[in-house]
């Protein structure tokens, strides 16, 4: 995905899940029924194909969202400063973040920077909300 793509994305779910896939390293998974799973109690054992992830349920075909259970990284700023603790750059023994509200315009910017010194737009962001300028800037970090 290109810094322009990230910064043309909207605040949302498929946002949320780029973000716990790729910088949270979370699963979205892939739910499928254990065959012959039902135990003598009367649920079901549900596994994940990425994961291994399993959980039981008495609903034979459990809605998959209830299972996922993914933050709104973009839109609460406490699900956005998860991410913070979680980003890491390669060869860099420290990654510190900035966040500054532009007054002059009514935005956020956000930048990580790695612990080397350089400043080379290590994942950085300008957005409307805090939150989407941490997402945003996290992501574009991957391209780095």
């Amino acid at each position: 995905m290109t810094d322009q793509q990230i910064d043309e994305m909207a605040p949302g779910s498929e946002m949320n899940i780029l973000i716990h896939e790729k910088v949270m390293d979370g699963c979205i998974h892939s739910i499928k029924r254990n065959p012959d799973s039902q135990t003598m109690h009367g649920d079901y054992r549900f596994i994940c194909s990425k994961c291994d992830h399993s959980f039981y349920s008495v609903n034979p075909y459990p809605d998959p969202d209830w299972a996922r259970d993914i933050p709104a990284y973009s839109t609460m700023i406490e699900a956005a400063w998860l991410i913070v603790h979680k980003v890491k750059f390669p060869r860099s023994t420290d990654t510190s973040m900035n966040l500054n509200y532009i007054g002059s315009d009514g935005r956020w910017h956000c930048q990580f920077i790695g612990s080397n010194g350089l400043f080379g737009g290590f994942g950085s962001a300008i957005a409307d909300s805090p939150e989407l300028a941490i997402c945003r800037a996290a992501l574009k970090s991957l391209n780095r």
